[in-house]
């Protein structure tokens, strides 16, 4: 989440215009079929954040687990439809659309405090329930995060040494072990947090919707960034405009 030393234009928007417009981002990013047109949307943004001043480089590391698995999962969607002969394309495609809608998911969420997040849901009249919902996962997840570092930390200490690589029995063995471990003890530190919460008179509401300030220009302005490469090359493509073939 976001850190007091920033100050950029992206950062200091109206929690509300970001929400807003990532979501209009992630909409549009699906709708275009292209590779090349996903490629320029994708460094498009990232130049635009660059020159709002955005800490892109700080965030990256957050990337690596779901492009990971985006990666994965678009591998065995390629796999799937090579009868068709156009499985490496399609495969490519939904990489690039999950990619674009992750960064710009979580260039939108680290760039407000969880207070922010949630008010700014609020403000918008987000159902409770799922205010709830987004709240207690984006306050837990460092939590069960730390379970996981502590655990980690145990096997070490035990002399647990991993494997060259994931195909290693041993080592999958271990990592399904931890995995399962994890879980009971995430289970039952929610039904413990969920009991302390009913014990002081938790009743499944949220916390009340603090003055909202008026939305600026310069909050505008950066909404409007964030959707404008998407929704150009998406007209661009329903009009049978290429970039590329403008080029040649």
């Amino acid at each position: 989440m976001k850190s007091s030393e920033q100050h950029g234009i992206f950062q200091a928007a109206d929690g509300r215009v970001k929400l807003i417009s990532t979501c209009i981002f992630v909409a549009l990013v699906t709708m275009i079929y292209s590779w090349y047109n996903l490629v320029a949307v994708l460094f498009i943004f990232t130049i635009e954040l660059l020159a709002m001043n955005f800490p892109i480089y700080k965030h990256l590391k957050r990337l690596m687990i779901p492009v990971f698995l985006v990666g994965i999962m678009s591998a065995l969607m390629g796999l799937a439809e090579m009868s068709s002969g156009q499985g490496v394309e399609r495969g490519i495609i939904l990489f690039l659309r999950a990619l674009c809608a992750v960064f710009a998911i979580n260039a939108a969420v680290s760039s407000m405090t969880v207070p922010e997040v949630l008010h700014s849901m609020k403000g918008l009249r987000v159902p409770d329930m799922l205010v709830s919902l987004v709240g207690f996962t984006l306050r837990y997840a460092d939590v069960f995060s730390k379970e996981m570092s502590r655990m980690m930390t145990a096997r070490k200490s035990r002399g647990y040494s991993p494997g060259k690589n994931l195909w290693h029995f041993a080592t999958m063995k271990i990592i399904g072990q931890t995995i399962g471990a994890l879980f009971l003890r995430s289970y039952e530190r929610s039904e413990r947090i969920y009991f302390s919460m009913l014990s002081r008179g938790y009743t499944g509401g949220t916390m009340p919707l603090r003055e909202t300030s008026r939305i600026k220009a310069a909050d505008l302005f950066a909404g409007i960034s964030i959707v404008l490469a998407p929704a150009v090359f998406k007209m661009a493509e329903m009009r049978g405009i290429s970039w590329i073939a403008l080029l040649k």
